[in-house]
C-alpha cells in the first residue's frame, strides 16, 4: 500500500465458517478460497462407529488390524504438558514428517523453525495440547499431535515409522484415539484442515473453511 494510505491488508486462512465471528468477517472481508475440516461426530460406541463405515474401509481398517497384531501388543501412550518425553515426540514427528517430502521448499509449515518453536511452545504451556503415540512391542510405530478442548479431540498432524507403512499404521493409531475419545466422552474428532483421502474413511462429514 502506499505509504501515506490509511489501511491495512488483513489475511486471514481456514476460518470455519460455523465460527461465532464469521458472519461479521464474511460481511467485511472478500473471499479468496475455500477448504474443508472433515470430523466424525462420536454418537454410540466405536463398534457402532466402525459398523457404520462402508464396506471397502472397513475391510480397510479390518486389515491393518490384523497386519500389525502378530508384531505384538499395541496400546496409545498418551502425553500431556509436563511428561519429559512430551518434547522429544514432538521432534520425532517433525522429523518423520519431514521425510516425507523431497524438498524444504515443498509447501509445509514442518521446515519452518518458528513453526517448530510454536509446538514445542504448546506443549510446554496448554495444557489442552497432546502427543499420542501408537506403541507396538515399545516401538513407535505412528504419532499425532492433537487438542483435547471443550468435548473435542482436533487432530493437528499425523505420522508414522516407514517399517510400519504395509499395515497402514496411522489408521490403527486414529481406532484407537476414537476408542479413548468414546472412553473419554469427547463428543467429536475433528480430523484438521485439509481433504486428504485417509480422513474421508472415518467420515463424510465437514465444516467449510473460507
Amino acid at each position: 500500500m502506499a505509504p501515506h494510505a490509511r489501511g491495512a491488508f488483513v489475511y486471514l486462512t481456514n476460518v470455519r465458517t460455523d465460527a461465532v465471528a464469521f458472519p461479521g468477517l464474511e460481511a467485511e472481508l472478500r473471499e479468496f478460497k475455500r477448504s474443508s475440516q472433515p470430523y466424525v461426530p462420536l454418537e454410540g460406541s466405536l463398534d457402532d462407529l466402525v459398523a457404520g463405515l462402508t464396506r471397502r474401509h472397513r475391510q480397510k481398517l479390518m486389515h491393518s488390524l490384523k497386519w500389525i497384531e502378530p508384531i505384538g501388543p499395541c496400546n496409545l501412550h498418551w502425553l500431556a504438558r509436563g511428561s519429559p518425553e512430551i518434547h522429544s515426540a514432538v521432534d520425532h514427528l517433525v522429523t518423520l514428517k519431514r521425510a516425507r517430502f523431497d524438498r524444504p521448499d515443498q509447501k509445509t509449515n514442518l521446515f519452518n523453525p518458528a513453526y517448530v518453536q510454536f509446538l514445542h511452545e504448546a506443549a510446554s504451556r496448554d495444557s489442552s495440547f497432546v502427543v499420542a503415540e501408537l506403541l507396538c512391542e515399545g516401538k513407535v510405530a505412528a504419532i499425532m499431535m492433537a487438542y483435547l478442548f471443550q468435548g473435542c479431540m482436533y487432530a493437528i498432524q499425523t505420522a508414522y515409522e516407514e517399517e510400519f507403512a504395509q499395515g497402514t499404521p496411522g489408521r490403527v493409531l486414529i481406532y484407537h484415539a476414537l476408542r479413548h475419545c468414546f472412553e473419554s466422552g469427547i463428543e467429536v474428532c475433528d480430523l484438521g484442515w485439509g481433504n486428504e483421502r485417509w480422513k474421508y474413511e472415518w467420515t463424510d462429514l465437514e465444516v467449510p473453511l473460507v
